[in-house]
């Protein structure tokens, strides 16, 4: 998922046992940090995030997992011809060839670069900026991602990937899947699937004289569900799984998730995006300038102070 497509987090991962064999991540090396007075708003305020991101075993285990759990449940939702994991699929789907649906920003490729970048240098997202990294093709595969979909591959099971990345971004996407990484004899770490027929974007047009695709991703799960019987979805969105109305609040959104209480951890499988997401679009002020917004995020918060709270010093500037 990437912010123009614009993680929920509702502890639905199953813990299974699991091992992967993706190659560790590693960031470039990072350019000379802005001086303290550059930093400002939403870059600064990504910093924790993007930081476990990239260090913690907290966040390698949870993707692990999760993509250890969603490679379990490929076998029983074959065997069921009447499981489908696409709210978009219409009528007997038993007939048709299986597949699964995978968001790529954040779901099987890692970004934590390009956001540690903006970070390191004090500047907030730039549509600008954004093209210049999946232009290099160099996004690593995410703990596990590769895994879940090579063992989606060998049981016959089509692998489509459903981004918001630009049309313009489609080819690079390809060359980024079919090489996220490299094993340890230097061959490249390949995605199965992965060419511009299964690659979904917005801005296609499914068929001559139907609309082209926007970012809400239900027409191109739909155009899947046409051909395919939709076994699992995977993202770290929650429109990777289902729109979400215009104007919808975080509360809202909480209520829709819980109202598909019976799919998270057996047909959906939603990964951990502590940095960016719909989420934030839904907050108060999320139109606002970069200060405005960072000040109705903290007016969001739920805070606690004791009766008689202790003296504590503020952080050092």
């Amino acid at each position: 998922m990437r912010r123009r497509g614009l993680p929920i987090l509702l502890g639905a991962v199953l813990t299974a046992g699991c091992a992967t064999s993706a190659p560790p991540r590693v960031s470039p090396t990072p350019a000379p940090a802005a001086p303290q007075g550059d930093l400002r708003g939403l870059a600064h305020e990504q910093l924790q995030a993007v930081l476990w991101v990239q260090t913690s075993a907290e966040y390698e285990t949870l993707m692990a997992t999760t993509y250890a759990a969603a490679a379990a449940a490929l076998a029983p939702a074959l065997a069921d011809k009447t499981w489908t994991a696409a709210l978009e699929q219409q009528g007997d789907a038993a007939g048709l060839p299986p597949a699964v649906i995978v968001d790529v920003d954040e779901t099987l490729l890692d970004n934590s670069p390009f956001q540690a970048q903006e970070i390191l240098e004090g500047t907030a997202y730039c549509d600008k900026s954004w093209p210049a990294w999946t232009g290099k093709a160099a996004a690593r595969a995410l703990p596990g991602a590769l895994e879940f979909a090579r063992a989606a591959a060998d049981k016959g099971v089509t692998v489509f990937y459903v981004t918001n990345r630009g049309k313009d971004e489609e080819a690079a996407t390809v060359a980024n899947l079919k090489c996220a990484g490299r094993d340890a004899a230097g061959q490249c770490l390949a995605f199965p699937n992965a060419d511009e027929d299964h690659v979904l974007v917005p801005g296609e047009s499914p068929a001559e004289g139907e609309k082209a695709w926007t970012s809400d991703k239900t027409a191109r799960r739909a155009h899947v569900a046409r051909s395919h019987r939709v076994l699992l979805l995977v993202g770290d969105d929650l429109r990777d799984f289902l729109s979400t109305p215009p104007g919808a609040t975080p509360e809202d959104r909480v209520r829709l998730a819980r109202g598909h209480a019976d799919r998270w951890g057996k047909s959906w499988f939603l990964l951990p995006n502590p940095a960016y997401g719909s989420w934030e679009r839904a907050l108060p002020g999320a139109k606002l300038d970069e200060a405005g917004f960072l000040k109705a995020k903290r007016e969001r918060l739920e805070g606690f102070r004791p009766p008689q709270a202790p003296e504590c010093r503020p952080p050092q500037k």
